[in-house]
């Protein structure tokens, strides 16, 4: 019924009109496509504020959490060893690091050992750089046959 109604009234338009209609009809869904187009970046764009905004939130998180847990762990390192010797040795044993020798002078200690692993070295050097009590001044890595040698000076803080 519906269909006989269109079928009628297109019949009745002249060419001209027909052209003018069909061209209406394409401007208006050109028209509500590009506005849906619109609303949509506008979403996007705002959704994407709202992302880097909650990214800087959490990295401003994150880095006070992790600010927060180096304290707790430079704590609980002053409280498990008091003295720093005793630390260095337990960290050396912990990492299976042999042929260590500390040298504690009154101005500058020196700690020396040998691994063939650079790997170990490495965490070794990261652990004890964390410790609160520990600043290394000066760091000498060499190697021969396979092995390195590390000469590490230090001042207790």
């Amino acid at each position: 019924m519906i269909y006989k109604q269109i079928h009628t009234f297109w019949s009745d338009l002249a060419s001209r009109e027909q052209k003018l209609l069909v061209l209406l009809i394409a401007v208006i869904i050109l028209g509500l496509s590009f506005s849906w187009l619109l609303a949509n970046s506008s979403n996007i764009s705002t959704n994407s504020k709202l992302i880097k905004q909650e990214k800087a939130n959490f990295e401003y998180v994150l880095g006070k959490a992790t600010n927060y847990s180096t304290f707790l762990t430079q704590q609980q390192l002053e409280v498990n060893f008091p003295d720093l010797p005793s630390y260095l040795e337990t960290t050396f044993s912990k990492l299976k690091i042999s042929n260590f020798n500390l040298e504690i002078a009154t101005e500058k200690n020196i700690l020396t050992f040998t691994d063939p692993s650079l790997m170990k070295i490495t965490q070794f050097l990261d652990e004890i750089s964390s410790h609160p009590s520990l600043r290394i001044e000066v760091i000498d890595i060499s190697m021969s046959a396979e092995i390195y040698s590390v000469r590490i000076e230090y001042t207790e803080i």
